[in-house]
């Protein structure tokens, strides 16, 4: 598996992969700890699919790649559920076993505690790994009553990170530190964590600061690139108004509409910082399109002029929009290797037409290509 052999390429390397406020870890330990912790699940877990149930921390990352290493499909519980939500995700993921950090009771699942062991047995896949190696909640196409598993095939996340990666010219930079503002959980945090891994990118994580820290901790930590949640991102910003933003140089937004006084905002704030917007749903993995990054910097005028796009479709991707007669304006069709093949042994014929994916959404392309 591609992301896999990233990792294993980097196995005795010393140089950091993921850094908080209190560690650091290197490549070589992400290997080791991932690969020994394999080894116990391939030994306990007969089922494919493995709930992953833990918090936005070094240690998600840790039992993420043990869980691929052991062969397994990845089920990230999202945080923020109440446990008879978790409950019924399980369920539906007929998962049995879960990683986890926390005391969990639920009839019939076994819980397996994270451990970092540096000394072996290690262990690692020497099969291919199913169609699945993740299914991941959505309500994005459905109602929140009606949630669902999306299938992520391996082809999709390495298109999208792979895309995702040359739109950021990241294979070119050099000492990347990378802050991640989104859920780990999250089909938004896991493509860009993978990038990061994928490109021997700094990961840094701190998710518990106070508002006024958010410009110190850039600053101090010289932080590069940032990928955050939009709402997130404007609620910081109402604290930290200057314009000197140290080492960054790349930041990335998406999740949530933005309106354009927002939008253009961030130009002023971030004057000698790429800014891009990027638009998806969980059932394309989840990246459809992004903005551009340098025409923040190199022409902001066409920045301003297209500050509500969501930016260009990612080359590879077909995009289609029923109009209906509507001067251009309709739901936005998607195919290409990005979109799942559907959900969890669960009907999909509502959400597919012709072979591309229903996304729901209404919108338009540009006669420069951008989308709306």
């Amino acid at each position: 598996m591609w992301i896999l052999e990233a990792l294993i390429e980097r196995k005795n390397s010393d140089e950091i992969v993921i850094e908080t406020e209190y560690e650091s870890i290197t490549y070589a330990q992400l290997y080791r700890y991932s690969a020994t912790m394999a080894y116990f699940i391939n030994k306990m877990v007969n089922e494919n699919n493995i709930g992953i149930y833990v918090e936005n921390n070094v240690d998600y990352i840790i039992c993420y790649f043990s869980a691929l290493f052991a062969g397994k499909c990845v089920v990230p519980i999202k945080m923020d559920l109440i446990l008879s939500n978790v409950e019924k995700v399980l369920k539906k993921a007929e998962v049995r076993w879960i990683i986890s950090d926390k005391l969990v009771q639920i009839e019939n699942i076994n819980v397996i505690a994270p451990v970092r062991n540096e000394n072996g047995p290690f262990f690692e896949i020497d099969r291919c790994i199913s169609d699945n190696i993740m299914l991941m909640e959505t309500t994005g196409t459905t109602n929140m009553r009606d949630r669902k598993l999306v299938r992520i095939s391996e082809e999709n996340l390495k298109f999208v990170t792979e895309s995702y990666v040359n739109t950021l010219n990241l294979s070119a930079i050099k000492n990347i530190k990378f802050w991640i503002l989104a859920p780990l959980q999250s089909s938004f945090g896991n493509y860009v964590f993978l990038s990061c891994i994928s490109t021997g990118a700094v990961i840094y994580m701190r998710d518990n600061f106070l508002p006024w820290e958010f410009r110190n901790i850039i600053l101090n930590e010289k932080i590069t690139h940032i990928e955050c949640i939009s709402s997130l991102l404007f609620s910081l910003l109402k604290i930290c108004k200057e314009t000197e933003w140290g080492s960054l140089m790349y930041l990335g937004f998406g999740g949530e509409a933005t309106g354009q006084d927002e939008i253009l905002m961030l130009l002023e704030r971030f004057r000698n910082v790429q800014i891009s917007q990027g638009y998806g749903l969980t059932e394309a993995s989840p990246l459809i399109s992004i903005f551009p990054p340098r025409i923040s910097v190199d022409e902001p005028q066409v920045f301003r002029k297209k500050a509500l796009s969501v930016g260009k479709i990612l080359q590879g991707i077909d995009v289609l929009v029923e109009d209906d007669g509507n001067n251009g304006i309709g739901e936005i069709l998607v195919s290409g290797p990005n979109i799942t093949k559907g959900y969890y042994k669960e009907r999909c014929e509502e959400i597919f037409k012709s072979g591309y994916l229903k996304t729901g959404d209404i919108g338009y392309v540009d006669e420069d290509g951008y989308l709306y």
